[in-house]
């Protein structure tokens, strides 16, 4: 030991301290056993006691059956809230497993220890307070457990609440989880929640640290997420960005919904963003598609922490770069004229018009004043209007009505949500961006998870619904899709109202009670209507009564 000016604190121990320790090593004598030989605990001998047998009950002829001794294993806990128990011949899988239980052993029960042997064969520690409680661990003989052998479970000293094995690395393992979903959680709320847990004492400095060594345990685990979804996913695409040490936005795109949104889907894009329900807040973009099914087909998610333009342009960029530009595969998109989307798409892509939800185009005349059945009638009016003339005519039944609401309509331009002006190129006729809010109601349990998880269970969601939509198919007879089937059998019913002339070759004149006359190009694959340009697919009444009336000409020739 060191005596001197500089080192006066440690001084050599006093009799009262070596009589102590003259009594430890007698009583670890007498716990771990010097007898090798009678004692098949010690370390020294030779049989394996893990299959020793001990003595039992006497069979029905006298004879005594014998079992082999149950040892219980240690298993470590998700739960920190659980209480720690220590026992004679509990084992372990090596000795850091057995300090790690040992160490929230101590703070769960308010005191410390200090270790008299920390080796790699054996750990002894003892009360720091010098009471009566110590403990001693060791391999068993065969060397595949690490055994509690000695334990003296009885304390006779007080709490100690600034207790030193409430360590940074142990604060930020303990509460990583208040991190995972609040970043900006403050250190003095840290250090309130331990005293308040474990009735320990941390300074505010510690708690800071733990705080850093927390957010740095977190960046590691979301790094190796994206890391293992690129690595079994090949293609895939997952981003994070930070703001320093804080956890900001993260993106992902599987590469199975980036081929199947190329080779089967409309390019039509529906975006929205819907609230994270935690009580740290959030939010989850999503881009989701209709694939030849008319369903929802997810392109690609992300969560960040608001709704704004700056938001929508770092996840369009992200989606662009992954699924490819507007111009090579001519995109349409939908929203509900988000916060920043509007901007955000003109600054990426000038000159786009992408389409507005009629539903909220509607609700935002309603928060004008402009209510009834009437406006709502006559704005649908428009909106699923075939052609400009009676586009045209609905609008002056609104201004008859109200001519602010006129001026309000005429100032959306009509690309973005009267259907006889959508582009033909999106082969989607839609007016309500339904496709993404199924997606939200879809992931609802997910979005009241933590970030990784929420990832997680969307991913297995998609997984699980391509695998069910890949079974389907295999067993459907028809190559057409199952509700394209349904929406083709529901025109053939209407065609019977509607009379067909044919014209010369493959064109024919469509007529209606109800609708004004049309043309019908079977070889162009147009109509009149602008049904079949736009949505491609199911074939309007008037176009299947062409075909019908097409065959029968067919056949009549046939038989000449």
């Amino acid at each position: 030991m060191f005596v001197g000016k500089e080192h006066d604190v440690l001084r050599e121990p006093n009799d009262d301290i070596n009589t102590w320790f003259q009594t430890w090593d007698k009583d670890s004598n007498a716990g771990i056993g010097v007898d090798a030989a009678n004692d098949p605990d010690a370390d020294s001998y030779d049989s394996e006691y893990f299959d020793s047998l001990d003595s039992g009950e006497e069979d029905s002829e006298g004879s005594t059956v014998k079992r082999k001794k149950r040892y219980y294993q240690w298993k470590k806990k998700r739960d920190w809230s659980q209480t720690v128990e220590l026992s004679v011949e509990l084992r372990f899988t090596n000795p850091k497993e057995f300090k790690e239980a040992l160490q929230l052993f101590a703070v769960q029960n308010n005191f410390d220890y200090k270790y008299v042997h920390n080796e790699q064969k054996r750990v002894t520690a003892h009360c720091k307070s010098l009471c009566q409680w110590k403990i001693h661990a060791s391999w068993t003989p065969c060397r595949k457990y690490f055994q509690i052998k000695t334990l003296h479970d009885e304390h006779n000293c007080g709490s100690d609440y600034y207790n030193k094995k409430a360590t940074i690395r142990w604060a930020a393992n303990r509460y990583v989880e208040i991190f995972r979903d609040q970043r900006s959680f403050k250190a003095r709320a840290l250090k309130e929640m331990i005293r308040r847990d474990y009735n320990v004492q941390m300074t505010i400095l510690s708690c800071h640290r733990a705080k850093k060594m927390a957010i740095e345990i977190l960046d590691c685990h979301t790094r190796e997420y994206c890391n293992a979804l690129r690595k079994w996913n090949p293609g895939s695409s997952a981003y994070i960005q930070r703001d320093g040490v804080f956890f900001q936005r993260m993106y992902v795109s599987l590469m199975a919904c980036k081929e199947g949104f190329l080779a089967g889907c409309r390019p039509m894009i529906c975006v929205d963003a819907c609230f994270i329900k935690t009580k740290w807040g959030g939010q989850l973009h999503a881009a989701i598609g209709r694939d030849g099914n008319d369903d929802i087909y997810p392109i690609a998610f992300a969560v960040c922490e608001t709704e704004n333009k700056e938001i929508w342009t770092w996840f369009l960029v992200q989606l662009l770069e992954y699924i490819g530009l507007p111009r090579e595969h001519m995109w349409s998109f939908m929203s509900d004229r988000q916060k920043g989307l509007i901007d955000a798409l003109e600054d990426l892509m000038p000159g786009l018009k992408h389409r507005y939800c009629v539903r909220h185009l509607h609700a935002n005349m309603k928060g004008k004043g402009w209510k009834g059945k009437e406006f709502k009638d006559a704005l649908w009016g428009a909106a699923r209007a075939p052609n400009e003339v009676q586009f045209k005519y609905y609008l002056s039944v609104i201004g008859g009505m109200d001519k602010k609401a006129l001026e309000y309509i005429e100032g959306v331009d009509p690309k973005m949500w009267a259907r006889h002006a959508f582009r033909t190129t999106s082969c989607s006729d839609i007016l309500l961006n339904n496709v993404a809010e199924s997606f939200n109601a879809w992931v609802l349990e997910a979005r009241g998870q933590p970030i990784l998880t929420c990832f997680e269970t969307i991913r297995w969601q998609i997984m699980n619904r391509f695998s069910k939509k890949n079974a389907g198919a295999a067993t459907t007879p028809n190559v057409i899709c199952p509700k394209i089937v349904k929406k083709l059998e529901r025109n053939k019913l209407e065609a019977k109202n509607y009379i067909c002339r044919w014209s010369n070759q493959m064109q024919f004149e469509v007529d209606s009670a109800h609708e004004s006359q049309r043309v019908v190009d079977l070889q162009g694959r147009t109509c009149g209507c602008g049904r079949w340009q736009l949505n491609e697919s199911p074939m309007p009444p008037g176009f299947v009564l062409c075909l019908a009336q097409m065959s029968g000409l067919l056949m009549r020739v046939w038989n000449l």
